[in-house]
């Protein structure tokens, strides 16, 4: 069972559904809220105005979620899932590791939303904003990423749940190693132009 929490704001909503490894979301404005519904892997999650700081908490799976100030750092713990959310700074970007559901949500630069559903080594990555438009997909250790824009050349490869990405442009060197659920971001410098093979 699940708590629903009602935000009074005038703001439109995200709708995301999580059933079974199945993970949806729809974007009906630009600076909405979420709706997120938890309950036995059941993501609900309200979120009550713009700059607000939101405590959310939901029975069985324990979610909270603290904002510290208005462009702040999000903490989020689930216990049994172990659930972190990291907002760094000026450009935002999450790093959402849940143990046995795997989640991975980036938020990229201000528009941008990215939504990665992991299910048994099936990844897909969506870009739903119109700087980049990346589908990434992961079978039995065969990583495909197709880029559809000039912007980014990025290396991912990923072999029994070892997951690393290189970011080759100058925006963003991130190094992102998931091992046996275990989701460590390591921020490098302005130009990462390697190439790491496992």
């Amino acid at each position: 069972m699940g708590h629903m929490f009602s935000a009074n704001s005038d703001k439109s909503k995200d709708i995301v559904s999580v059933e079974e490894g199945l993970y949806q979301r729809l974007l009906t404005a630009d600076k909405a809220r979420d709706i997120i519904s938890v309950e036995e892997g059941l993501y609900q999650r309200l979120l009550a105005s713009d700059k607000a700081g939101d405590i959310i908490s939901v029975e069985k799976g324990l979610y909270q979620r603290l904002l510290t100030a208005d462009k702040a750092r999000d903490i989020i713990s689930l216990e049994k899932g172990l659930y972190q959310r990291l907002l760094t700074v000026d450009k935002a970007r999450d790093i959402i590791s849940v143990e046995k559901g795997l989640y991975q949500r980036l938020l990229t630069a201000d528009k941008a939303r990215d939504i990665i559903s992991v299910e048994k080594g099936l990844y897909q990555r969506l870009l739903t904003a119109d700087k980049a438009g990346d589908i990434i997909s992961v079978e039995e250790g065969l990583c495909q990423r197709l880029l559809t824009e000039d912007k980014a050349g990025d290396i991912i490869s990923v072999e029994e749940g070892l997951y690393q990405r290189l970011l080759t442009e100058d925006k963003a060197g991130d190094i992102i190693s998931v091992e046996e659920g275990l989701y460590q971001r390591l921020l490098a410098s302005d130009k990462v132009g390697s190439c790491e093979q496992t």
